[in-house]
C-alpha cells in the first residue's frame, strides 16, 4: 500500500486590508482595490509579493479593478510597482478599470509617467478590456 502524500495548493484568494487579489485562471490575476484606502510603498511590496506567490512566479495578465472607490496610492508606490518590483518582468500586460475621474488620473500618470515595462491600458468595461487583454502574446522579458 502506497501512501498517499498531500499536495499543497497555492491559496486562489488572497484577502489584504487594502486589496484583495485572485487567481481566476492559471495565467490571470484579479487585483480589487479597496475603497477609501491610501496605498503607501509597503502595500505596494505586500501586493508585489502576493502576485509572485499567487502566480507562482509564472507569466500572468493582470486585471486591475478599481471601479467604485476613492482611494489614493503614493508615487513612490506607483514607482516601486513600475520600475522595481520583481513582479513586473512577470506581467505580460494589465488592464486598468476605472469608473471616475480620479481615478482614471492616477491611472494615467502611471501608465503615462511611470511607465510600466508591459502593456498596459485604461477600460470603463471589463468585457471590452478583457478581450483586449487575451490578444496579448507574452513577450520574453530581460
Amino acid at each position: 500500500m502506497t501512501k498517499f502524500k498531500w499536495k499543497s495548493l497555492p491559496p486562489l484568494v488572497i484577502r489584504r486590508d487594502i486589496y484583495q487579489l485572485e487567481k481566476i485562471a492559471e495565467d490571470r490575476l484579479v487585483i480589487t482595490f479597496r475603497d477609501k484606502v491610501q496605498i503607501e510603498i509597503e502595500g505596494a511590496k505586500l501586493l508585489d509579493a502576493d502576485c509572485i506567490a499567487l502566480s507562482g512566479n509564472k507569466r500572468f495578465k493582470l486585471i486591475i479593478e478599481s471601479r467604485n472607490i476613492n482611494s489614493n496610492i503614493t508615487g513612490g508606490a506607483l514607482n516601486y510597482l513600475a520600475k522595481e518590483a520583481p513582479s513586473r518582468k512577470l506581467v505580460i500586460g494589465s488592464v486598468l478599470l476605472v469608473n471616475n475621474l480620479p481615478i482614471r488620473l492616477l491611472a494615467k500618470v502611471y501608465i503615462r509617467y511611470h511607465k510600466p515595462p508591459y502593456p498596459s491600458k485604461i477600460f470603463k468595461e471589463r468585457e471590452v478590456a478583457i478581450r483586449w487583454l487575451d490578444e496579448l502574446v507574452p513577450t520574453i522579458t530581460a
